[in-house]
């Protein structure tokens, strides 16, 4: 799965590649407030932070049931974080995040 493509070609880097991965600087709050304790909603998303500790992109890897990506998608969006460092740079990066349900 390549960067969508109003990324262009800039690179960025997964976990592996950097040597410090970027996090959140505030917690992100996903949470669904109609969810009961056997809710098997599950979302999967990539999301592209760049240098400056903004998002670039969110994109969807994965959603069940259909639409459950809406809120997690707004809120990672809006979403600041400490940038990702390699070799004592600040780098674009992506993280996967899985949220809800997991097998």
């Amino acid at each position: 799965m390549g960067n969508p493509p109003w990324l262009g070609l800039d690179v960025y880097y997964a976990a592996r590649e950097v040597d410090v991965v970027a996090r959140e600087q505030q917690p992100i709050d996903v949470s669904v407030t109609n969810a009961s304790p056997d809710d098997r909603t599950s979302v999967m998303l990539k999301v592209y932070i760049n240098e400056q500790g903004y998002v670039d992109a969110v994109q969807l890897i994965s959603a069940t049931p259909a639409g459950a990506e809406q809120v997690p998608m707004e809120r990672f969006r809006q979403a600041r974080f400490f940038p990702a460092v390699r070799q004592g740079r600040l780098v674009k990066s992506f993280k996967i995040i899985q949220i809800g349900w997991l097998d």
